[in-house]
Formats: structure tokens, C-alpha cells, sequence
């Protein structure tokens, strides 16, 4: 499931897989790909985005977000 794509306004590529929450071509990290298990440490990684300067379009914080709360509250 893809949470955003390159293109547009957004200059992150975050989706979720079997390893965990991957961000693709991470442009932070010396390496391509960052992967989390959890929510929230993805939401501060694209802080960390945003504090480079680069595009994280909101939606993308607001739906981990809400994966946070689901899971909170033992839905799927």
C-alpha cells in the first residue's frame, strides 16, 4: 500500500511491505531505501524531510497517523 508517490508536489516515496514501512530513494540516508516497523518512527523520519526542505504532503503523516488510532483501537 503506498502512502505517497514521487511526482506532483511530494518528494517522498513511502509504502508499506513486508519488511515494514519503507521509504523508497530516500534522499536522508546514504542508502536508498529506510525501513521502519513503526508508525511513528516513519512520522519523525519525515520530519526530517521537512526539516531538509523537502516535500511531504500532509495526507502522508495524517494516514500513519490514523493507522496509530486503528491499531489503538484493535481494528485491522
Amino acid at each position: 500500500m503506498s502512502y505517497c508517490r514521487f511526482g506532483g508536489r511530494s518528494q517522498v516515496y513511502v509504502y508499506r511491505s513486508s519488511a515494514g514501512l519503507e521509504c523508497c530513494g530516500c534522499r536522508l540516508k546514504p542508502r536508498t531505501h529506510v525501513v521502519f516497523n513503526q508508525p511513528e518512527q516513519m512520522i519523525a523520519h519525515l520530519a526530517a524531510h521537512r526539516r531538509a526542505g523537502q516535500h511531504v504532503p500532509f495526507k502522508v503523516i495524517k494516514r500513519l497517523w490514523q493507522d496509530i488510532q486503528s491499531h489503538q483501537e484493535g481494528k485491522p
